[in-house]
């Protein structure tokens, strides 16, 4: 039998929309902000809990960096003060992966004043749709030398699908094959 033990704590989400267990910081949804949460803390994960009703389940942080940031969590905050990212404490964390840093860091060249909030609404963008596809398509946009917008990449994934070739495959004649049967492999080494 397997005994799941875990230990409860309350914690209070800060103005950041982070929360602190066990000397890591998680980022929490923004709408919890203000909230004292029930945390519920399990050898691999954390539950948050509001009362008797589980909110998210989140992977136990055991980075160096004593940090677990999700921008899903947070990205909507920080645009009502994209200002503010320039300077953000996690902002490392809000690169899902190179690709993203190459954006921003284009997108900084192209505006340096509204650089910052164009990578938010991107990345708003790709809190609300899929990561991989949005990816894709910034490496085809920044391969092409185009400016990197959350527009630039509505486009290209709004465009439509190729649609793959029909491919008909003939069945095999039999008798074909009974002509092998038939053929002495012997007789060509004679």
């Amino acid at each position: 039998m397997d005994w799941d033990c875990f230990k409860t704590i309350s914690v209070g989400v800060t103005p950041f929309s982070t929360i602190t267990v066990v000397g890591y910081i998680y980022s929490v949804p923004s709408r919890l902000i203000g909230y004292d949460l029930k945390v519920d803390i399990h050898d691999k994960y954390i539950e948050l809990r509001y009362g008797t009703k589980i909110l998210e389940t989140i992977p136990r942080c055991f980075s160096e960096d004593k940090h677990c940031i999700n921008y899903r969590h947070i990205v909507k905050h920080l645009l009502r003060k994209p200002g503010a990212f320039k300077n953000y404490q996690y902002k490392d964390a809000l690169f899902p992966s190179v690709i993203f840093r190459k954006t921003y860091d284009a997108l900084c060249a192209f505006n340096e004043q509204k650089g910052s909030r164009l990578y938010l609404e991107l990345l708003h963008f790709t809190a609300l749709n899929n990561e991989t596809e949005v990816s894709i398509a910034l490496e085809i946009i920044l391969s092409e030398n185009e400016i990197p917008t959350k527009e630039n990449v509505k486009n290209l994934l709004d465009m439509p699908r190729t649609t793959h070739p029909k491919v008909t495959v003939l069945q095999p004649i039999l008798n074909h094959y009974d002509s092998l049967l038939a053929f002495d492999i012997r007789s060509n080494y004679v």
